[in-house]
């Protein structure tokens, strides 16, 4: 085992010292992750996008065309254009139709245009996460989110990734902030501590859509975490062509490290600060999404502006927010569903029911927030005239329901702007 280890990472030193810009060593095909190429090496194209060129299989044998019909399921899976078998002995370039082997010297040095651009979110995800399970034993004591900041930290003001394997490769800005955020929320799925401050990207896709054709201004999430909901909204932005100033603040300093890490390379900023909203006053906002904390008990009673206390975070919280609404402005959150029928929040939904237009009530089943088995409800709230309320249940097909373009959505949409078709 050692003998082969060694000759891989021979090999792939040999192919960096040709002009290959990223060489991965048992490397995972994508639409059959059980099985590995010994080594896959990239190289730009055309247009400077990097790309799988050369795959290598490696073989401790008399018979190196073992290693073809694996090599022609990497060209299938992957595009590659140049395949060998490596013996101890020597080098075997397979032919076009990957069916015979010729003996050669090795490969050839790269010419032309070198280096070139990562564009692919799932390859880009995949070398962060390979990064960060190489220093898990080192950084074992801070959890995911501390392992996810020291990877991150190491390249954060640059379009780069820094590999396991030692390779520096440059990175599409916008491919970089997509993968940075898709590492996140896979550590989420895994640790119980990250899950609280990152959102299932079908929560945060549905969040923004139901920002509706309020989209716009001043948008601020005051219990942000890691961010998912204003990325969400800022892809949408993004998308559309509008404008909207994004703000970001949570109690965590460590959170909202993570969530600018993840900001260095996206299209346009966010403002992230850490603070406590119960305890600093909000800047006004036009569109406020977020999901408070759920199940929290305040140490302080907090006043909420029908006059009575609460020491429940999640009512406070939507307090907290309503008073930073402008008027006109919108609001959506992601709640615990005791929000909608329990005996102490009550007389509070009875006083929203008559001075805002509650504007949709979606109940998601178990599943729609990471870190807990409860389910959570979307509600949707206009600093507008009261209404009638739209009212859903889903159930195991949420997220399908909950996309841009499906069915529940559409409904709610129809029902809070009064949009069809997907128009907004």
């Amino acid at each position: 085992m050692e003998n082969e280890l060694a000759s891989t990472r021979a090999i792939a030193e040999h192919l960096r010292g040709l002009g290959y810009a990223l060489v991965q060593t048992e490397a995972r095909l994508p639409d059959a992750p059980r099985l590995r190429v010994d080594v896959l090496a990239w190289a730009p194209d055309d247009t400077g996008e990097l790309v799988p060129r050369l795959a290598i299989e490696i073989k401790h044998t008399q018979r190196p065309e073992s290693a073809l019909p694996l090599l022609a399921q990497v060209r299938a899976s992957l595009g590659t254009v140049e395949h060998y078998a490596v013996t101890n002995e020597a080098w075997f370039r397979a032919g076009y139709g990957l069916r015979t082997l010729e003996q050669v010297p090795g490969p050839s040095p790269l010419t032309g245009r070198l280096g070139g651009e990562l564009k692919s979110v799932h390859l880009a995800t995949e070398l962060l996460q390979q990064r960060i399970w190489k220093n898990a034993n080192r950084r074992e004591q801070d959890g995911e989110l501390g392992r996810f900041v020291d990877a991150v930290s190491v390249d954060s003001n640059q379009a780069i990734i820094e590999t396991a394997n030692g390779d520096v490769v440059a990175v599409d800005p916008t491919v970089l902030w997509r993968a940075r955020r898709a590492v996140l929320a896979d550590m989420a799925e895994r640790d119980r501590f990250a899950s609280f401050f990152v959102s299932p990207p079908a929560v945060s896709v549905a969040i923004a859509s139901l920002a509706g054709n309020r989209l716009g201004g001043t948008v601020l999430d005051p219990f942000c975490g890691s961010g998912s909901f204003l990325w969400a909204l800022q892809e949408r932005a993004t998308h559309e062509g509008r404008m909207i100033e994004a703000i970001g603040r949570d109690v965590n300093p460590s959170v909202i490290k993570a969530a600018s890490l993840i900001g260095q390379t996206a299209p346009t900023k966010i403002v992230f600060d850490a603070g406590d909203a119960f305890a600093t006053a909000l800047p006004r906002a036009d569109v406020i999404v977020t999901a408070p904390p759920m199940g929290l008990r305040l140490g302080e009673p907090y006043e909420l502006q029908i006059g009575t206390s609460t020491r429940h975070a999640d009512i406070a919280a939507v307090d907290v927010c309503l008073r930073a609404l402008k008027p006109g402005g919108r609001a959506v959150f992601q709640l615990a569903p005791h929000i909608a029928f329990q005996a102490q929040a009550e007389t509070y939904r009875e006083y929203l029911a008559k001075e805002y237009r509650v504007a949709a009530l979606i109940g998601c089943p178990s599943g729609s927030a990471y870190g807990t088995k409860i389910q959570t409800v979307l509600m949707v709230v206009d600093k507008a005239p009261a209404g009638d309320t739209f009212v859903a249940q889903l159930s195991a097909d949420w997220e399908t329901q909950l996309a841009p373009t499906g069915p529940a959505m559409a409904s709610a949409l129809a029902h809070i702007d009064g949009i069809t078709n997907g128009a907004r």
